[in-house]
This record gives C-alpha cells, sequence and structure tokens, in this order.
C-alpha cells in the first residue's frame, strides 16, 4: 500500500542507545533524539509486527485498552457521540484525507480497521469512565 497513511512510515529504527531514549507514551511509544542528527534511509526498511490479521487486532485490541486506561488515568472522558465522531472521523482520514481510495480494497479495508481500533480505544474510555469496566481496579 502507497497511501493510506502506512506508507512511508518514518520511524527511528536503527539508532545509538546513548544518544536516544524512548518517551514515556505506553502505546505506540517513540524515540526522542536527544539533539542527535537523524538520517533518512534511502531504502525501505521491511518491519513486519504481526504474522496475521488475528495477531494484529490481538494487537491493536491490547494498545486500545492500554491507552484508553492511560486517559482516563489523565482525567479525560468521552460520550457517544464522541465514539461515533472519532470511528466515522478515522475512516474518512484514511480513506479519504491520506488517500486509501487509491489503494482499493486494501485501502478501504484499512479504513474500516481503522475505524474498528478507534472505536475500540473510544469505546474502552467511555467505559471507564462510567465504571463499566474492571481494568481501573486492576
Amino acid at each position: 500500500m502507497r497511501h493510506s497513511g502506512w506508507y512511508p512510515d518514518r520511524v527511528l529504527r536503527l539508532y545509538e542507545r546513548a544518544r536516544y531514549r524512548y518517551n514515556d507514551n505506553l502505546v505506540h511509544e517513540s524515540l526522542d533524539s536527544l539533539g542527535a542528527e537523524v538520517i533518512p534511509l534511502t531504502g525501505d526498511l521491511l518491519h513486519l509486527t504481526c504474522r496475521d490479521f488475528a495477531g494484529f487486532q490481538q494487537k491493536q485490541l491490547a494498545y486500545a485498552a492500554v491507552w484508553a486506561l492511560e486517559r482516563h488515568q489523565k482525567g479525560k472522558k468521552t460520550s457517544m457521540a464522541g465514539i461515533f465522531s472519532h470511528t466515522l472521523g478515522a475512516f474518512l482520514k484514511t480513506l479519504l484525507l491520506r488517500g486509501g481510495v487509491l489503494d482499493g480494497k486494501q485501502g478501504w479495508l484499512l479504513a474500516v480497521v481503522n475505524a474498528q481500533y478507534t472505536f475500540t480505544k473510544y469505546t474502552e474510555l467511555w467505559a471507564l469512565s462510567h465504571g463499566y469496566s474492571e481494568k481501573e481496579s486492576s
């Protein structure tokens, strides 16, 4: 896929440990360069994070739960309208704004998957803020 927001995914992968450190994010953590020069690779670095779609979905469910707990602990809340608007926004952003429509069926599927992930994140947050989840006590 060349569109949909997944390519190119510029992530720091090769680095000298003394010059970089990870930020404190529990989900989608990234490296802080601490002033070091970042040089992009001229080619692509293949990074397969999951063996199959089921593994990908399991990872997304885990990330969504951690994301929601992190936001809940910071006092963030959402509503049913927020769940709907963020989910629709994620779908439209992937399909239209990021050009997922140009990736054909795969782009459409990725837009649906991104919307599903967003729905799960905000539903988890809603459940935590309304006392419908046991994750808060663990």
